[in-house]
């Protein structure tokens, strides 16, 4: 469960997001980080249940850094306003996970692959090619389309290389990124459900995370 301060300090953070600023109010980030990593420790555990390679990792190892490269970014803020955390018991592979995300008014649990590399890509395109069905009937399916929607992600605007315009599964073959997305309410994670809340969005994130990840698992 996440506290009202938490949600404060990313607020202030908006509107004082300076190394000074950030500097001077250190104690109220790291309380909030802590707060953050205990959150993501219970939903590496409740994500394990669905995926047990999820159960490896290590709570603060799934939480991203709030510090911003910001080298080659014309946005010269220094640090994100929002915390991330992904699970997928390898946070730098290209394994489709669980993304909790914590920001006000722009809450989500999502899950899925995000822009995978090439070969992931590659690998991903032909497991719906050859499972067509078997997908569709995940991401199509009416309790998934009532959680999450349609997929969401960047893609495509023709057909990817080695595939017909007109192939019926077109529409998921051009996809780069294959992401379900549950908006939250803040008050959601200040509410001690939001635990038993998340195991139920990741139930619903399983059946797509497990087809994404069969040829990634098996080493295709």
């Amino acid at each position: 469960m996440i506290s009202q301060s938490t949600f404060d300090f990313i607020n202030e953070l908006k509107t004082n997001n300076n190394r000074e600023w950030f500097n001077e109010h250190k104690p109220k980030y790291q309380k909030a980080l802590a707060e953050f990593v205990d959150l993501m420790g219970q939903m590496i555990a409740i994500a394990s249940e669905f995926d047990p390679i999820v159960g490896q990792q290590e709570a603060k190892k799934s939480v991203f850094r709030i510090y911003r490269d910001i080298r080659f970014s014309k946005d010269k803020r220094p640090y994100k306003e929002h915390f991330g955390g992904w699970l997928s018991g390898n946070p730098k592979s290209d394994r489709a996970g669980y993304y909790i995300h914590l920001e006000p008014g722009k809450c989500m649990i999502a899950g899925g692959v995000w822009q995978p590399q090439s070969p992931r890509l590659k690998s991903i395109r032909e497991e719906i090619s050859y499972n067509g069905e078997q997908f569709k009937s995940i991401v199509e399916a009416p309790a998934f389309k009532k959680m999450f929607g349609n997929l969401q992600g960047n893609e495509l605007k023709t057909a990817p290389k080695g595939y017909d315009k007109a192939d019926p599964l077109i529409e998921y073959l051009r996809k780069k990124d294959f992401l379900a997305i549950h908006y939250l309410k803040d008050e959601d994670f200040m509410d001690d459900k939001i635990v038993s809340k998340a195991k139920k969005i990741f139930e619903g994130i399983a059946p797509l995370n497990a087809f994404l990840n069969e040829p990634f698992d098996n080493g295709e």
